[in-house]
């Protein structure tokens, strides 16, 4: 694995595009518009409806599978609707293909993913680390 992928992700996630996007975030958010931007503009981010982004708010276990699967690009294929690897996810949730690419991604204790669930930061880091198949002998700071 490249050992600049990391710096590249965040320069990613950090730069303006070259066309006007424009999101209304609050301003005590301004520290994280472009990146907020970005994500927008890349369909990483949706909202949870009427435009709003609900930053500030907690992250939802699959709120974090949807945004680490449109950030690193997983492909989402599905070849059996019918089944499911997590019993409190169903293909009539939103979430389910999102869910169903981070399977992988996520440990998880028994056959509930708890979509609904605040996702905890070491949730977060596991995942991220997995996801983007980073290891300790690639991380920058080491």
């Amino acid at each position: 694995m490249n050992r600049k992928l990391p710096l590249v992700l965040l320069l990613a996630l950090t730069l303006n595009s070259a066309e006007a996007f424009s999101v209304k975030i609050p301003e005590k958010y301004d520290w994280a518009k472009d990146a907020v931007e970005y994500c927008v503009e890349n369909e990483i981010m949706h909202g949870v409806g009427d435009g709003d982004l609900a930053l500030g708010d907690n992250l939802t276990r699959e709120q974090m599978a949807k945004l680490l699967v449109e950030a690193f690009g997983k492909n989402i294929e599905i070849e059996d609707s019918e089944v499911h690897t997590f019993k409190d996810v169903t293909n009539e949730d939103w979430s389910y293909e999102y869910v169903e690419a981070f399977k992988d991604y996520m440990k998880v204790k028994d056959k509930n993913f708890n979509p609904k669930e605040k996702v905890t930061r070491e949730e977060f880091a596991a995942s991220l680390v997995v996801i983007s198949g980073l290891k300790e002998s690639n991380v920058l700071n080491k």
